[in-house]
């Protein structure tokens, strides 16, 4: 018994002799000699130059070995930038070298990572900085990773394009914890016109139990565009070496738009400046990623399902917000899907569909995007009280193009068509027609004399201070960064009017119009104003050619003076030769026997007045001249 004892208490000693022994080596050692061996080896790995500030051996009970890099750099390519590619201000790498003694495994009881700083860089081409990355790994056949003694061998490789990965042994590693704290990551996107830069700042990541051959779970959280954390990201994860890949499944992703910053929004995103957005943003983000791989090649594979719900923003183009944000969106690695999509504005709403193919390069698109009862008086800036423009607007558009890009580069490639209805119209404080004839100046007092003398059932046409219409319809192309008008048609109780121009983003409004005023009321006019008779076209209306301009509501109609001046002139013309026609071919024996108002006629056995051929050929000839001068 008292030899078990002895023996016991010279174990015990043997042991805390090594601890103690391992202790002070690892107190006095200084790996910091193998610095530039460490550094050789990284750069020899990645193809990009590395650097530490320094390094740190420590032995703690019940965690092993703990090595400490303290200030890593890694070096970006240089034809992507001149910054770091990583820079990470501490790391601890807890190493429990007894479970690789007796196991064969390396189990690594902690990792912990602090500050770290990634910048993700694509080029105009499309191309990724970390894709020029040269990943060195030595190639082992099947037989050599079966013999190779705790040597594990990956199964099961994920190639995105369903073959099989090449077959090599990877070593038995598990990490316990790793933990990552205060991490920032930029992505810069030149392929976008502007660039985009986006930053998610105060990262943090939690795995535990990490293997190279097994799923494990993570949970991320970070701030996007946000004094605080406004995104989460909990899934699956399982790292491919073989293929430089890793893989999420089963990932849900949310965020919260309500706390991101404007300001910061319209910096990292330039683009959205033209949106001229004045609020912050508001609505849920969720996004359930059922596949994902990345490798060095990119995204290989997506399978995704997000949708933006209680959506909610401002611009200052509309005088009410965009409510009720729904947008559902399917995902794969080529096309990005817009589904069943809507929004309110005031009463009205809007539906969206569409798609976006090679969404990372070309990004063609094409949408759908219908209108319905939105109401004009509420979503028109209309600051002018004593000039409104009323109605409920309908349409439906059908548009394509390629690039997300902002300004002029998006519209170059813009093109679509579709039509716009507009219901229960009234442009209030301008009766259109009164205007138009008041600017009729070589009529002078037009309007004054046609109301003065209109029998009383038309009076109150031009005495109304509105003008209401029965329709407005507008079929329109888009094209040349504008909406083209081919053809308009708008009824009103006292004119129609026709024609074709265009309505810019801004609201400006320019269109060639003609104006024509139904036969009685014209007949009516032109006996109730002198000279009036000369604008009637041959089927007996007051036709107006007039050019209608201004941003909506606030319209300028101005009538072709020139256009006017002259078919007056024409019609007085031919008027006045008629008379001397009659003159020249009046027979006084005709004279004598023909009615009233049919000098140089002849009569038909039909009872049908005819011109003497003589005569019809010389009017012929006349109307083509003056018809000539018309035009």
């Amino acid at each position: 018994m008292k030899a078990l004892k002895t023996i016991f208490i010279i174990f015990l000693a043997v042991i805390v002799i090594f601890g103690v022994a391992v202790f002070i080596f690892l107190k006095t050692f200084d790996v910091n000699k193998y610095k530039p061996k460490i550094l050789q080896q990284i750069t020899k790995a990645i193809g990009r130059s590395a650097d530490i500030q320094s390094l740190g051996l420590e032995f703690l009970p019940g965690q092993g070995v703990i090595l400490n890099i303290k200030g890593l750099s890694i070096a970006d390519n240089p034809e992507f930038s001149k910054e770091n590619f990583l820079t990470v201000e501490n790391i601890n790498l807890g190493i429990n070298f007894y479970s690789y003694v007796t196991t064969r495994q390396i189990i690594v009881s902690s990792l912990q990572i602090q500050s770290p700083k990634v910048i993700l860089i694509r080029d105009k081409d499309g191309k990724f900085n970390v894709q020029t990355f040269e990943i060195t790994k030595d190639k082992v056949s099947r037989n050599d990773s079966a013999a190779g003694a705790g040597g594990l061998f990956v199964r099961e490789a994920f190639a995105a394009d369903g073959s099989t990965a090449e077959k090599g042994p990877l070593p038995a590693l598990l990490i316990k914890s790793i933990r990552l704290n205060s991490g920032i990551v930029v992505y810069k996107d030149d392929s976008f016109d502007p660039a985009i830069s986006l930053e998610i700042n105060q990262l943090g990541l939690r795995v535990d139990d990490f293997s190279l051959d097994k799923p494990f779970e993570f949970f991320i959280d970070g701030s996007w565009l946000s004094a605080r954390k406004n995104i989460t990201a909990q899934g699956r994860g399982q790292a491919d070496i073989t293929n430089n890949a890793l893989r999420l499944t089963d990932t849900k992703v949310i965020s919260d738009l309500s706390d991101i910053s404007l300001e910061q929004l319209l910096r990292s995103l330039p683009m959205l400046q033209t949106a001229g957005l004045q609020k912050n943003l508001e609505g849920q983000i969720q996004a359930n990623i059922k596949e994902m791989v990345v490798g060095a090649k990119g995204l290989m594979a997506l399978a995704l399902e997000g949708k933006l719900a209680a959506g909610k923003m401002k611009t200052k183009y509309i005088e009410l917000p965009l409510e009720n944000i729904a947008v559902n969106i399917r995902m794969t690695e080529k096309a990005l899907e817009v589904t069943d999509s809507s929004l309110d504005l005031g009463k009205g709403s809007i539906v969206i569909q569409g798609r976006i193919d090679d969404y990372m390069k070309a990004q063609d698109f094409k949408f759908n995007i219908q209108a319905d009862d939105l109401d004009l008086k509420e979503i028109i800036a209309q600051k002018d009280p004593s000039v409104q423009f009323e109605g409920k607007l309908f349409g439906k558009f059908d548009t394509a193009g390629s690039g997300l890009s902002a300004g002029p580069a998006i519209l170059d490639s813009l093109k679509g068509n579709g039509t716009l209805e507009v219901k229960e119209g009234k442009l209030v404080g301008i009766n259109v027609l009164k205007l138009v004839l008041s600017k009729i100046s070589m009529l002078p007092h037009l309007s004054e004399e046609i109301e003065a003398n209109l029998p009383e059932k038309y009076k109150a046409k031009l005495n109304e201070k509105d003008t209401a219409f029965n329709k407005i319809r507008l079929n329109t192309t888009i094209a040349g960064h504008a909406l083209a008008v081919d053809s308009a048609e708008v009824l009103a109780d006292a004119f129609e009017l026709s024609g074709n121009g265009q309505i810019k983003f801004n609201q400006e409004l320019g269109m060639e119009t003609l104006i024509a005023v139904p036969a009685d009321l014209s007949k009516s006019m032109a006996a109730s104003a002198q000279g009036l008779e000369y604008l009637l076209d041959e089927n007996g209306r007051v036709s107006i050619p007039v050019r209608v301009s201004g941003k909506i509501p606030n319209l300028a109609f101005y009538p072709d003076l020139e256009y006017l001046g002259k078919r007056i002139m024409v019609n007085k013309g031919r008027q006045e030769l008629d008379k001397v026609l009659d003159k020249v071919f009046k027979s006084s024996e005709d004279n004598q026997s023909a009615p009233s108002g049919t000098e140089g006629q002849t009569t038909t056995p039909d009872g049908q007045n005819q011109k003497p051929p003589e005569r019809q050929i010389i009017e012929d000839l006349l109307d083509k001249f003056l018809k000539k001068s018309d035009d």
